[in-house]
């Protein structure tokens, strides 16, 4: 996880800390905010390098809390020990791109039928919001 993806989770989930509680500072938001995420991480960084041909073949579990046969409890961050999470092996990154393309058109494809038979204004702006989403995340995409 780089430093802004971790930055910008703080300041999102803050956001939402303040909108629950109106009197929270800011300061005290962003603290609560990354404890919250330091809390809910489950996941270290892994060490060491992995055989993809093996990695194809076995699921591992994911990395983290794991329990020994004596009852110990230890943190599994090897990387030959577990799938790293959020990674697929064996599919390239044009396949997972496309993939992720042909679901972002469908899904504008849908909202622009529905603009179509939508009766309301209220309605058709709600598709309209979706197809502008849509077309964000397809230019993010190229």
């Amino acid at each position: 996880m780089s430093a802004n993806n971790t930055l910008a989770k703080i300041r999102v989930r803050a956001k939402a800390l303040q909108r629950k509680n109106k009197n929270l500072k800011w300061i005290d938001a962003i603290k609560k905010a990354s404890a919250e995420l330091r809390k809910e991480k489950k996941i270290g960084v892994q060490t060491g390098t992995s055989n993809k041909s093996i990695d194809r073949t076995k699921k591992a579990k994911a990395p983290g809390k794991r329990k020994s046969s004596t009852g110990k409890v230890y943190y599994e961050r090897r990387a030959n020990r577990s799938d790293k999470k959020g990674t697929l092996t064996g599919v390239s990154e044009k396949a997972l791109i496309g993939a992720i393309k042909n679901r972002v058109e469908s899904k504008m494809g849908a909202a622009y039928v529905s603009k179509e038979n939508a009766k309301l204004k209220k309605d058709k702006n709600k598709y309209q919001k979706i197809i502008v989403e849509c077309r964000t995340k397809l230019k993010k995409l190229k």
